[in-house]
């Protein structure tokens, strides 16, 4: 359990270093989950 939410945590942090590269489709995909980031 605590693995799997460590790789969800990286996975996160990546997707948030990364967000200016993001297509605005996938920001779409992330806000839908409530992953909004300023």
């Amino acid at each position: 359990m605590i693995v799997s939410h460590l790789a969800l945590g990286t996975w996160l942090n990546t997707q948030k270093s990364r967000r200016a590269k993001l297509s605005a489709g996938r920001l779409a995909q992330l806000a839908e989950h409530g992953m909004e980031w300023a």
